[in-house]
């Protein structure tokens, strides 16, 4: 068997490092599911907000000394990173 047969045979390191990046999720797409499907929050009331998403609609608390946009916001941004998480680990078990 010569060399060259085997460089044929055998991945090259920059070829089998693409493939491998090309089974990861890639977070950014996670994100932009999630931003499609949770894009955004109106207030319910002065210490609850909703999430906009047709398939959601999740009730946010709000302390209530403590509503402010700021933390609407802290709030919504982490009921996003929730589904983001649960995105990458999906597509992770099916990778």
């Amino acid at each position: 068997m010569t060399l060259e047969r085997l460089e044929v045979g055998l991945p090259d390191g920059r070829a089998a490092r693409a493939e491998t990046e090309n089974r990861r999720p890639d977070p950014r797409d996670g994100m932009a599911a999630v931003l499609a499907s949770h894009p955004g929050y109106s207030w319910v009331w002065t210490d609850e907000i909703r999430c906009q998403g047709k398939e959601c609609g999740a009730s946010l608390e709000i302390p209530l000394l403590n509503s402010t946009p700021l933390v609407a916001h802290a709030a919504f941004v982490h009921h996003q990173e929730k589904y983001l998480q649960q995105s990458l680990t999906l597509s992770r078990a099916v990778s």
